[in-house]
């Protein structure tokens, strides 16, 4: 500290009542500051204090609006940052509580996962950020024996992990109609109501959503041309993945992130598989019926038809 070495510190004994030269209204906007007037010598932390007969007792607490901090009156304000939770005003919209666990692990499906965006006030370190800082692991494309291109890891990934977003060209009803010949790698999405269909969801593991979507004004992902890692994912009527529907960066339900997590603990080398007929991955011919492919991926549920 350059100033405080300087002796350019105000108040630096300073513990209770008035703070000499600081008046009421006088705007501090870092907490740097309130400890060069001596109105707060922490500058890390929310509480300052003094020992008294070996007793902490407090000289000032900081609101900074981060935590859920409470002020019952002017004589009463009930702290619960340093330890407290984080103030989060994404929790609303996932029906009041946060969809990660402190792992960074999805705690249940839901039609539609609302992550901290830029607007937020939380830091980038807020346990609601998860999908959007992206890749993580050490993927792997290989050449699989009856498939094609497949996608694996060299990491072990625990139950409800995140892995990786479905990412391609966005397309409109009109421009999917127009490419439907060339559909290897078409992700519907978009459009999804609130509602979520009575289903049997085991507290131990994570299953997709269930979405209701109005083909005509929904969208699709193209990844054919421009994607990532996420292409190389093949189909299995035993998947290991799930996809979930996220908002982070607009509000536009229509067109949701493609987030797959883990639906299960998956080991190292093992292929990454999500179920293609699932209903939010439904793809549909010219005609409107829904295209289907016979399925050749070994699983002991496999049912034939993809």
């Amino acid at each position: 500290m350059i100033l405080r070495n300087q002796e350019n510190w105000v108040n630096s004994e300073w513990a209770f009542g008035h703070a000499p030269g600081v008046e009421i209204g006088d705007q501090l906007w870092f907490k740097v500051e309130l400890a060069m007037v001596g109105l707060h010598h922490k500058i890390f932390r929310g509480i300052d204090y003094v020992n008294i007969n070996r007793k902490k007792v407090a000289t000032s607490i900081v609101d900074s609006g981060r935590y859920e901090n409470e002020t019952i009156s002017s004589q009463k304000f009930i702290y619960v940052g340093q330890g407290g939770n984080p103030r989060c005003f994404c929790a609303s919209k996932n029906g009041g509580e946060f969809p990660f666990n402190p792992r960074s692990s999805i705690l249940k499906a839901k039609p539609l996962v609302h992550e901290c965006g830029p607007y937020c006030k939380c830091p980038p370190s807020c346990k609601n950020r998860v999908s959007q800082h992206g890749l993580r692991y050490h993927f792997e494309v290989f050449k699989t024996k009856s498939k094609g291109w497949g996608l694996r890891l060299s990491d072990y990934i625990a139950l409800e992990s995140f892995i990786c977003e479905y990412i391609g060209e966005l397309l409109d009803h009109k421009e999917t109609k127009i490419r439907m010949d060339y559909d290897e790698y078409f992700f519907d999405v978009g459009n999804c109501n609130e509602y979520i269909p009575k289903r049997k969801v085991l507290s131990s593991k994570v299953e997709s959503n269930s979405f209701k979507r109005k083909d005509e004004d929904g969208f699709t992902i193209d990844a054919t041309t421009y994607g990532n890692v996420g292409r190389f994912i093949n189909h299995s009527c035993s998947p290991n993945l799930c996809a979930q529907n996220v908002l982070y960066d607009h509000g536009d339900k229509r067109v949701p992130h493609i987030m797959f997590f883990a639906s299960k603990s998956i080991s190292p080398s093992e292929e990454l598989t999500y179920h293609y007929n699932h209903r939010i991955v439904h793809v549909h011919d010219t005609n409107g019926n829904l295209k289907r492919e016979k399925g050749r991926y070994g699983s002991h549920k496999c049912n034939g038809r993809m």
